[in-house]
């Protein structure tokens, strides 16, 4: 990748230099080095109809960071070591205010205004693309994630392919390495009451298993 061109899993970044296929295959061997060097992805999951206003969508980033830091902040624990928390950048000074917030503060958690502090992250930031070879991994890794959840029909062949390089990278329960639900794939809301929503999830979960097969 030429040093002005930023290596992304949106194919409309690739450098006209290289083709399609040389493009996907750099992607995939950048999945193949993540998992060789036992790289761990948590995967977090809701609709997009449920966030579908701004001031929903600063809520559920809230929750979503609150859910990621909680359940990494016990894989640290059950690993017995400390880690860093780097947030891909959003909205200049409303981004450092959060992380600071959360860190400084603690989680916010059930029972309503209970807070739990990250004990194990000894760091929270923000980056970007093109600040760090993680952030270029981050956005592969979750964008051929994205595209297993949405692409259409006719690209299932795809994406079932993309899936079973990502699928080892997702974390997964230590006594049952096939278990990934609220390990590696933590989907939100856990109880979906709105019936319409409650379809898609289903197929959501049903295309999941199809992929993985």
């Amino acid at each position: 990748m030429p040093p002005t061109w930023d290596l992304k899993f949106d194919a409309s970044f690739r450098p006209p230099a290289l083709s399609g296929e040389k493009f996907a295959e750099l992607k995939s061997k950048v999945l193949e080095e993540a998992a060789k060097r036992n790289v761990r992805f948590l995967a977090y999951v809701i609709h997009h109809g449920i966030v579908d206003t701004k001031l929903k969508k600063e809520k559920a980033f809230r929750a979503a960071m609150n859910t990621l830091l909680y359940n990494f902040n016990k894989f640290l624990t059950r690993e017995q070591t400390h880690g860093l928390f780097v947030v891909d950048r959003f909205d200049g000074a409303t981004c450092l205010d959060l992380v600071k917030s959360i860190f400084t503060r603690g989680l916010d958690l059930p029972p309503e205004k209970a807070r739990k502090a990250i004990r194990r992250v000894f760091l929270m930031g923000a980056s970007c693309i093109g600040a760090g070879h993680l952030m270029s991994l981050l956005d592969i890794v979750v964008g051929a994630f994205r595209y297993c959840v949405n692409a259409p029909e006719e690209k299932f062949a795809v994406a079932r392919r993309l899936l079973s390089t990502l699928d080892p990278l997702l974390l997964s329960s230590p006594t049952n390495p096939a278990l990934k639900d609220e390990w590696g794939l933590i989907v939100r809301p856990q109880d979906v009451r709105a019936p319409h929503f409650r379809i898609d999830y289903r197929a959501f979960r049903d295309r999941f298993a199809r992929l993985r097969q």
